[in-house]
């Protein structure tokens, strides 16, 4: 997936569409495939708390400051077994995430992408093609949040 933020990439390998840089450096890549008749679509993402790992070719396990990993923010302090236990989002931080899925989203367009989806990982324990994704406690164990973004308790969110 590609990461809308740089503290949101999954490991410090993966690709970016955070800042206008990363758009040009993809377009002519995109140009060439429409070139040749193909249809271009992009994964953006957000890891959250399964951010800064180790890239697969490494093994398992956190990508320490020291080797260019980071903090994670994550829907709580809860930690993914066997990476970086999290900062818990703030409110502010989540609708940073969001207006980056926009710019991201945006900057792909701009370059040619014909198709955009999205996972957010941020407010929810697993990434989930929505924002809401921290108010289904059935694939959401680790959002224990309480608060106008996740919703309080099993019925959270539910109309």
């Amino acid at each position: 997936a590609t990461g809308v933020t740089a503290d949101g990439r999954i490991t410090p390998q993966c690709l970016g569409m955070w800042s206008d840089a990363h758009a040009e450096a993809l377009a002519p890549a995109i140009a060439f495939a429409r070139s040749h008749g193909a249809a271009v679509a992009i994964q953006l993402a957000h890891a959250g708390r399964k951010a800064s790992a180790k890239a697969p070719h490494s093994g398992p396990g956190i990508t320490s400051l020291d080797e260019g990993g980071w903090v994670p923010i994550g829907p709580t302090d809860e930690a993914f077994p066997g990476l970086a236990t999290p900062t818990a989002a703030t409110d502010a931080d989540i609708q940073r995430v969001i207006d980056a899925f926009a710019a991201a989203a945006q900057r792909s367009v701009d370059v040619g992408v014909d198709g955009v989806a999205s996972l957010l990982a941020l407010v929810g324990g697993a990434a989930r093609p929505n924002v809401d994704s921290g108010r289904d406690p059935a694939t959401s164990r680790a959002a224990r949040r309480c608060d106008r973004m996740a919703g309080c308790g099993p019925a959270a969110g539910r109309g």
